[in-house]
């Protein structure tokens, strides 16, 4: 009787650890990567990129893309030079990010900061200008682009959350206008090869 007692109590953790797995990969598949605007309408980002980058010999700086489309590099004809071609793109947010570490997209809280004082360039961590949201995007004469609306972000901050290559990204912006851009990027961030637009 105390063996099958044991039996049981037993089967019911195992059955108890596996339901409470399953609830937390039902979490990470719920969340969404977006942002919003003035807590109103909701863009969506799917994708993410990145593009490494030197400042007077730096590697710690990133540019992060979150974006609806997806990055298709091409070279333009007319003048024979890598463009950051783009399928099916309306909206995302680029932000660029010095790193608290080199070489890599270190987690931590980055605030946004200006990228010179009166000493020339800072060499804080953070989230510098220019950063933007864009909505509304369209892509004309192969590598130039216009957009509806274009947020210029000058206040705020970001969160970054790395568990084994998978990103958890949260920010919230403030404009130069006052519009208020909140929202997160969940996934990974694939390396755009071409250049920064």
């Amino acid at each position: 009787m105390k063996n099958a007692l044991k039996i049981y109590l037993f089967l019911c953790i195992i059955v108890l650890i596996g339901c409470n797995s399953d609830d937390d990969s039902s979490q990470t598949n719920n969340l969404v990567s977006e942002f919003k605007i003035n807590n109103g309408k909701t863009y969506l980002t799917p994708n993410g990129y990145y593009t490494k980058y030197e400042i007077e010999g730096k590697k710690d700086n990133f540019l992060l893309h979150f974006i609806d489309g997806k990055f298709v590099p091409i070279t333009n004809p007319e003048e024979g030079i890598p463009c950051p071609w783009v399928e099916n793109m309306t909206q995302g947010i680029t932000i660029k990010l010095k790193s608290i570490l080199d070489d890599e997209i270190a987690p931590g809280l980055y605030k946004y900061t200006l990228e010179r004082d009166s000493t020339g360039i800072k060499d804080d961590a953070g989230v510098y200008s220019p950063s933007k949201v864009f909505y509304g995007f369209q892509l004309d004469n192969q590598c130039y682009s216009q957009t509806d609306e274009d947020l210029n972000i000058t206040d705020g901050e970001m969160t970054i959350n790395v568990d084994n290559g998978e990103f958890s990204i949260t920010y919230s912006f403030t404009s130069e206008n006052g519009v208020t851009i909140k929202g997160a990027y969940y996934g990974k961030l694939q390396k755009q090869l071409a250049p920064e637009w």
